[in-house]
């Protein structure tokens, strides 16, 4: 969104809203001028304190009664509200006094199209632009920015263009069609737009954070980092810029530095139980089991109902065999919600650790009840009655999920494996053949599981 306001004025709102702020909590509201009441209540506003807003307008309309400007604000907050007829009537009523007519005709414009009264919103409008002898490339900005606000982002594009036309090298208006353009899908507009702001501004912070975000949605995660980077540079307290630059290096399977930068933004800002998981996740992928356990400890710690916490530290356990810890922690997910299936996936294959066929069949069922398609469930299920020698249970999970995913891997060798333990042969050359397509090494692993295929006169010549 455009944002044009001087670092003076900036001041003066803060400074405001800061003394609002502190007699609200002493419970003492001095003496303030209309016009700073407005500039407070347009804060709330942009911040979408909707509440404070609406308290610091009814306490300005005490000090200020039947206020025009305050009214106005009203008006806007009506409007922000979704009370779109309440709004138009109160602006109507004072529009004649308003001191910025301007301002109020564009508040009035967008409460008519939000009406659905478009031809009287774009007659207003063409008042206005008709009417604009001086600035027409600002008024087209703030046309602009209603639409943008609206969410109508094609008729956006359409005045930023015509500002745009008039004084090309705005800066603010290429952000916000850069903004637009992201909103309706055209990244490719959207990277120049993002682009030509920073050959005029290199050094915005909000334009680099921007053409990251827009790297991260189109999932170009090198970009985004880098993007990230260089907005974090240029403003060292902006952690957000921080936090997405580690967020991009995870998505792109970059623990290492997702760690570093993980770890850098955690020295400067408040963790979260969801931050430290991600921290967790890639010290995991890195064989770090043991930081992988201190991060996500510490993520139980703001948050101990955070199920998946408790389930990724059980699986750390689970590659430390440390076996008893992981069902403990496992248990608690599972404590905390039942409902997740990986959970009960990941407590089975820890009893498939310990030999314990009943608690792991357990597991496994327990899963399927809550996805009973996951095909390599039913694989694993299946391999379990096969290990037991129960070669006819085997083969009714193999090939219930060869029926859901027949690409599944080794799952065609499991089956030919299988039904040459039940002396079916004719199967079991079918589905070796089936197996050889996907695994060069089929040959070499049906051999292992089934040493005596080698000195049978009815295999051995298609195995090889």
């Amino acid at each position: 969104m455009i944002e044009a306001e001087n670092s003076q004025n900036s001041k003066k709102r803060i400074q405001l809203v800061d003394q609002f702020e502190s007699s609200l909590q002493s419970g003492r509201i001095p003496y303030f001028e209309e016009e700073d009441l407005c500039i407070i209540a347009e804060h709330y506003l942009i911040q979408s304190k909707l509440e404070k807003m609406d308290f610091a307008i009814n306490w300005g309309l005490k000090i200020h009664p039947n206020s025009p400007s305050l009214l106005i604000c009203k008006a806007k907050l009506l409007t922000a509200q979704l009370q779109f007829n309440d709004a138009l009537d109160l602006l109507e009523r004072n529009i004649h006094l308003a001191d910025d007519i301007q301002d109020v005709l564009l508040l009035k414009s967008r409460i008519l199209y939000e009406l659905d009264r478009k031809e009287e919103a774009f007659e207003v409008l063409n008042y206005l632009i008709n009417n604009e002898k001086d600035s027409k490339e600002d008024l087209y900005n703030d046309i602009a920015f209603i639409f943008s606000e609206m969410g109508v982002f094609d008729k956006a594009i359409t005045f930023l263009k015509k500002s745009l036309s008039i004084q090309p090298e705005n800066s603010d208006a290429l952000f916000e069609l850069a903004y637009c353009y992201q909103q309706i899908g055209d990244f490719e507009n959207a990277e120049k737009m993002y682009e030509m702001t920073l050959d005029i501004t290199p050094y915005s912070n909000r334009a680099w954070f921007a053409l990251g975000s827009l790297h991260f949605q189109t999932e170009n995660f090198e970009k985004a980092a880098d993007a990230y980077d260089y907005a974090f540079i240029i403003n060292p307290n902006d952690s957000e810029s921080l936090l997405q630059k580690a967020n991009s290096y995870y998505f792109s399977e970059q623990s290492q530095k997702a760690i570093e930068a993980f770890e850098e933004y955690l020295d400067i800002s408040q963790p979260s139980d969801l931050i430290l998981i991600s921290l967790g996740d890639c010290y995991e992928k890195i064989g770090n089991y043991e930081s992988a356990i201190n991060a996500y400890r510490q993520a139980i710690e703001i948050n101990p109902q955070n199920d998946v916490a408790w389930a990724n530290m059980g699986i750390s356990y689970f590659e430390l065999k440390e076996f008893g810890l992981a069902i403990e922690c496992i248990t608690t997910a599972l404590e905390i919600d039942d409902t997740k299936f990986d959970n009960w996936i990941y407590m089975a294959e820890i009893y498939v650790e310990l030999n314990d066929f009943q608690n792991a069949l357990y597991c496994y069922n327990k899963s399927l009840d809550i996805n009973p398609d996951f095909p390599e469930t039913l694989l694993s299920i299946g391999s379990l009655f096969f290990d037991s020698g129960e070669h006819e249970e085997a083969l009714t999970y193999y090939l219930k999920a060869f029926q859901i995913a027949p690409e599944t891997e080794n799952l065609s060798l499991f089956i030919a494996i299988t039904y040459y333990k039940l002396g079916d042969t004719a199967n079991a050359q079918q589905y070796y053949t089936i197996a050889l397509f996907s695994n060069p090494d089929a040959s070499t692993i049906f051999k292992d599981i089934c040493p005596e295929v080698t000195s049978d006169p009815s295999f051995s010549q298609i195995i090889g």
